[in-house]
């Protein structure tokens, strides 16, 4: 084999395994991006002065 096939034969396996690799991966439900910030304060509308 020539270096282009080579080559070829080598970017099109990293193309192939990419695509499978995006049908196989655990995120099917999209992507949520999140602070998830737990920590702010919230106070009662009585408790305020």
């Amino acid at each position: 084999m020539s270096n282009r096939e080579i080559s070829l034969l080598t970017i099109a396996c990293t193309f192939i395994g990419i695509v499978i690799g995006f049908f196989l991966a655990p995120m099917k439900a999209g992507l949520n991006i999140s602070s998830n910030n737990t920590t702010a304060e919230t106070k009662k509308p009585d408790s305020i002065r």
